[in-house]
């Protein structure tokens, strides 16, 4: 089970594209963050993954570092095995605070949109003003101690054209394992699809230049369609699970099936609210509501049951569809687009590194070694 708790709505950056929506100061109760642990602890099956979110979670450092104590305390009395992540802008990432994550064994997600340009365009401090540079100075930090940290970069019609460029940009600063995400919610047009398909190549060009001069990397989502293809599908367990396996509490202590749909917390977010852990008894989510999210989770749309790349793709995101069509099953068309575009550079630079029997590739995704 993924257990996120929102500890607080601000945020220090004003994003363009933020699905958080406006920022105010509510921060998450001990209660319900207690509540919380508890119950997930009691239903988890023995692992549980608690990541740490926002807003920007570091404003509240003294709220991270006193619900991680917790729920280790929590999980050495219900005898779980506990694993944690931050997803972070890093501009509150000093090396005391990194050595601390480190030393706890927390996985670290940093927020960059690749180039100066791009970034500052969509990732502005919350009062205007360029951030780039602090984020490179926490991503700095971060990568120093930690050199596989993830970045996680938003591609958006507005900087899609610099996609490339910022891989490039992110690579320079030693960065190995990097997440392109689509915001589904934007306006793409066919003029921006098409630019965000050459991109992927380009992409894909990066790729096999760090491949062929024996620099392992990882770039969602072309590694993550390359396993998918060596796996004959995605699994059940690469699929999204939320409201089931995957839930996010927020300050409020309203239960959502996973943090990006927590939004503002407010009436329009609250649709997908599944109860409150304050409400129930032992602090659990509401079973109906569970199982009727389930349950529309599970309406494939006709087009994805026929589509040839079905069992590679993933349509089956519930927060990206909801913030494309309003609905967990559905994806957008943008999505769909995307999903064709890294697939077909995945298979082409897997093909590739194949045919020239790439030694890196081959201890990597199949586990061969000359």
């Amino acid at each position: 089970m993924d257990l996120t708790l929102v500890l607080t709505h601000a945020c220090n950056l004003g994003c363009g594209y933020c699905y958080a929506g406006a920022k105010d100061t509510r921060a998450m109760p001990e209660t319900v963050a207690r509540r919380a642990l508890e119950w997930a602890m009691s239903r988890c099956h023995g692992e549980l993954l608690v990541g740490y979110f926002g807003g920007e979670p570091l404003i509240r450092w003294d709220l991270l570092t006193s619900y991680h104590a917790m729920a280790v305390e929590l999980a050495a009395t219900h005898g779980v095995k506990l694993t944690h992540t931050v997803t972070t802008n890093a501009t509150l990432l000093t090396p005391e605070r990194m050595d601390w994550l480190c030393e706890r064994g927390f996985s670290v997600g940093v927020s960059i949109d690749g180039t100066r340009s791009a970034h500052d365009r969509m990732r502005p401090r919350a009062g205007g003003g360029s951030s780039y540079d602090a984020v490179l100075a926490g991503l700095a930090v971060a990568l120093s101690r930690r050199p596989m940290t993830q970045t996680i970069s938003v591609v958006h019609p507005d900087t899609v054209g610099e996609l490339a460029a910022g891989v490039d940009a992110l690579l320079a600063q030693g960065v190995r394992v990097l997440s392109l995400s689509l915001d589904p919610s934007a306006d793409w047009d066919l003029g921006s699809l098409e630019t965000a398909r050459q991109q992927m190549d380009l992409v894909g060009e990066r790729w096999l230049t760090e491949y062929r001069a024996g620099r392992d990397l990882w770039i969602e989502p072309l590694d993550g369609r390359i396993v998918s293809q060596i796996k004959g599908g995605l699994q059940e367990c690469d699929q999204c699970s939320a409201g089931l396996g995957e839930l996010a509490v927020a300050p409020s202590g309203q239960w959502y099936p996973c943090e990006r749909m927590v939004g503002t917390d407010g009436a329009t977010e609250r649709r997908w609210s599944l109860g409150s852990v304050l409400e129930a008894a032992d602090g659990a989510p509401d079973v109906q509501r569970v199982r009727k999210l389930s349950w529309q989770h599970q309406a494939e749309p006709a087009a994805c049951q026929t589509c040839p790349l079905r069992d590679r793709c993933q349509h089956h995101c519930a927060c990206s569809n909801a913030m494309a069509t309003g609905q967990v099953a559905t994806p957008g068309g943008a999505q769909c687009a995307w999903e064709q575009s890294a697939i077909a550079t995945a298979d082409r630079v897997a093909a590739a590194m194949w045919a020239e029997g790439n030694a890196l590739f081959l201890k990597r995704r199949y586990r061969l070694v000359a």
